[in-house]
């Protein structure tokens, strides 16, 4: 072994320079390696050992205690996520199923309102798209009044909207209500619709209110036809048209 002449620790043969201080080493002999081996005091690996060994136990013990009741109070909490996740699954499904069934009665309604007109008025057609998106579902009757050349469409759209909103919508497109849009403007107003400004240009529509179904839906239906068309139910001719131009 060799000595470091300054902080006197002793290291390997094979190192030159002290690496706590940077000074060259010197060598040993044999018998004062030896007698520093058995002159350096040996430090206590465990001190008071029956001491640890009882605070272990203490640690363990208290640790087991904590480990049955922070075990027991994370289940009561997954259970109660879990309980209040499925109630709102559930909420989720009977609002969803609402929606559908609201959005169903609509078309039944819209359905029964252009047979029933169909089979009034000869001057009176519709046909119906339907598509499905990853968004909503809708239903778009084209409803189509006069002779060919003064035919005015408009478009019924009841829609189920899934994304951003979970709502059902109803409402009339009332653009051919005017040749250009201070006329559009006035009358869709008139008939209680709003203009609203898009990327795409003005929309002219009237919604349903909301909650409306069934029979108060068809009254509102013939009521705002009669209204924009002078059309209502029964009563169709060419005068009623011909104003409505």
């Amino acid at each position: 072994m060799k000595r470091c002449p300054v902080c006197d620790k002793t290291w390997e043969f094979n190192k030159v320079f002290c690496p706590w201080d940077g000074y060259k080493l010197k060598g040993m002999t044999p018998e004062e390696t030896a007698e520093r081996i058995t002159s350096k005091p040996v430090e206590p690996q465990f001190e008071m050992f029956q001491e640890l060994q009882s605070s272990q136990k203490t640690l363990f013990d208290s640790l087991a205690e904590f480990g049955s009741t922070e075990t027991s109070h994370l289940v009561d909490v997954a259970m109660e996520a879990l309980k209040k996740r499925r109630e709102s699954d559930q909420s989720l499904l009977k609002e969803q199923m609402k929606l559908i069934e609201d959005f169903n009665l609509h078309c039944r309604t819209m359905q029964y309102f252009v047979d029933k007109l169909k089979s009034q008025s000869n001057l009176f057609s519709f046909h119906i798209e339907h598509k499905d998106e990853v968004d909503r579902i809708y239903m778009r009757f084209i409803v189509s009044f006069g002779e060919v050349q003064y035919r005015r469409n408009f478009p019924v759209t009841i829609a189920y909207m899934r994304e951003p909103t979970k709502e059902v919508i109803f409402e009339i497109n009332l653009y051919e209500m005017g040749d250009d849009k201070d006329s559009r403007h006035s009358r869709a107003e008139k008939a209680g619709g709003r203009v609203e400004t898009t990327v795409l240009g003005r929309r002219y529509v009237l919604s349903a209110p909301r909650g409306l179904e069934g029979i108060d839906l068809l009254q509102w239906l013939e009521g705002s036809f009669k209204f924009f068309v002078g059309l209502f139910a029964l009563l169709c001719s060419d005068d009623d048209i011909t104003m409505f131009m």
